[in-house]
Formats: C-alpha cells, structure tokens, sequence
C-alpha cells in the first residue's frame, strides 16, 4: 500500500525504513527538527548534521541508521530529456533504500510544482502484480515538504492529499494491467477489472460484445 499524508508522524528506523531526500537546493527543508520524528533518538543531531553537509557536497547518499534510514540528495542539473523534479532519479533512490518489504517512510523536500511527479514515480516503484516479490503486504507512507510561503508550515493540503491517493492508485492499477502476461489478464479479466472500477466509481460501464446474439450489431469481415 502507498499512501501519501499531511502529517510527519514519529516512527522507528529499527522498525520501519526511512528515506529523506531531495534536491540541494531543498536539503534545508531538510533540518533535524523536520525529520526528528523519523529518525527519532537513533540519529543524534550531530551525526545529522553531518551526513546533511555530505549531502550537499558530492555525496548521492548517506546512510544514517544501518540500511535502514538514508539521506539522499537528488541531483539539480536535468537535460532536455529529464524533467525538473527528477522523478527519474527519484524513482531510482526509492527502489534501492526502500526494499525488503517492509513499512517505510519517505519524506521528499520539493517545489510545490513537482509534486505530481514525484508521487507518480515513487508510486510506480510499488507494483501491485510482481512474480519476484511475493511480500506486498506492507504500507509505504509518503510525506512532502515544499518550498511555497502560501503553504502552511511547507505542508500541502487535504485536498492535495486526495488528488495523489487517486493518482498513485491509477499508476499502480495501471501498471498491473500492462506488468500481468496475457495468461493471466485477458479479454474476460480486463472486463472485470472494468467493472471494479465502475463500482468504486459508483458507476455502471456498458460492454458492448459484438458476438452476443443479442446486440443489434452488424459484422462485416
């Protein structure tokens, strides 16, 4: 499960997996008072404030707690083929800090406009069909900090919230469609996956089937 939240609420590295990252230029986002509820008393701020000054050198990432929590800093240079946030690289990060299939946290220090990017990316990383992870049962919780004055305390809004929820499910649901081999999601199984959506969306789909002696429709061949 993926799901993004207003709230830092403390956690336990030695229980769940922490990744902070973000691009030089939002590291100060970043302090140990932001992030103190994630790595709670496991990282002195000492020790923080050293791996933050790595950070913002020539280090890609530092880990702060075992494997378990890490500081990464995305890079601030894109090419034509790339785009600001850097969801590519984000992507990236995620995938190597946050595996093992188990809890995690990820706090993401960002412009406000590059949010939409990133939750699609991180959400991506979390596939809902795999044959190589059989262990899903597990929540990823998501936190962004942004540089926009208008927000309040560098937080975005409930209604944010709910936009990215719907647009993580749909990647993920998406993705699931494309990843599971044609075995397993064929023509009668997409018509399901069809028909759950239209019952969460509280609406009813009309599937035409052209062989159904009962549609009034004429083939030609």
């Amino acid at each position: 499960m993926v799901r993004f939240s207003t709230e830092i609420t403390p956690s336990d590295p030695q229980e769940q997996s922490v990744l902070l990252v973000g691009q030089k230029c939002y590291l100060d986002f970043l302090d140990n008072e932001s992030v103190k509820p994630k790595i709670g008393t496991r990282v002195t701020e000492e020790l923080y404030e050293k791996a933050l000054s790595l950070v913002k050198g020539n280090t890609e990432s530092v880990p702060l707690y075992l494997k378990y929590a890490t500081l990464a800093r995305l890079p601030n240079v894109c090419s034509r083929h790339n785009t600001p946030s850097q969801a590519h690289t984000l992507a990236k990060l995620v995938k190597a800090h946050m595996g093992g299939g188990r809890d995690g946290f990820i706090v993401v220090a960002c412009d406000y406009r590059d949010i939409l990017a990133s939750a699609c990316a991180i959400a991506r990383c979390f596939p809902l069909y795999s044959k190589k992870q059989r262990d899903t049962a597990f929540t990823i919780t998501v936190n962004f900090i942004v540089m926009d004055p208008c927000k309040v305390k560098g937080r975005i809004m409930e209604d944010d919230i709910d936009c990215l929820n719907a647009a993580a499910m749909g990647v993920r649901l998406s993705a699931r469609i494309v990843d599971m081999p044609c075995s397993e999601m064929h023509t009668d199984a997409f018509i399901q996956e069809i028909c759950k959506v239209g019952d969460m969306l509280n609406i009813k789909p009309v599937i035409i089937n052209p062989f159904s002696p009962n549609d009034n429709l004429a083939l030609s061949f």
